[in-house]
């Protein structure tokens, strides 16, 4: 009987130390550093004009918008995107979808719209954000390297 516990402690050692191997960054390739990433949770980001706007570098490629919206940001948010070679423009929808069962529910929001951003060469990019007078709800846009 002893044998069997040593037998399934060694078992379980294996297995955890497999986990935590499996489990630690090692060799994984980063994430790639957004271009842009603004984080707007207070009104008076939005400046006298009610929208948001940046000067930043990027490197010619393709990008991906990306939101980290909640319930309470805004319902419209328009992108603009300009530069040299580089001209995006897009109005998105807020959608709310409820997920989990009736004993455990809980609400995901996520903006819908095209978020494919090509930058045709190396240059400054004016990103403009205009939540559509709705200043007071918080949301994060990222610009990440494809």
């Amino acid at each position: 009987m002893k044998a069997s516990y040593a037998a399934l402690g060694v078992l379980m050692g294996i297995a955890v130390v497999y986990l935590v191997a499996v489990a630690l960054p090692g060799d994984r390739p980063a994430a790639p550093a957004p271009a842009f990433h603004a984080t707007l949770a207070d009104a008076a980001l939005y400046g006298d004009s009610g929208v948001y706007s940046d000067l930043v570098p990027a490197r010619a490629g393709e990008y991906e918008l990306r939101f980290v919206p909640n319930g309470d940001s805004p319902r419209r948010l328009g992108v603009v995107i300009q530069g040299n070679m580089t001209s995006f423009a897009q109005t998105f929808e807020l959608r709310s979808e409820r997920q989990g069962s009736e004993s455990a529910t809980y609400y995901t929001w996520e903006y819908l719209g095209p978020k494919d951003v090509a930058v045709g060469a190396d240059t400054d990019l004016l990103v403009r954000i205009d939540p559509n007078g709705e200043t007071m709800g918080p949301v994060s846009v990222s610009l990440v390297p494809k």
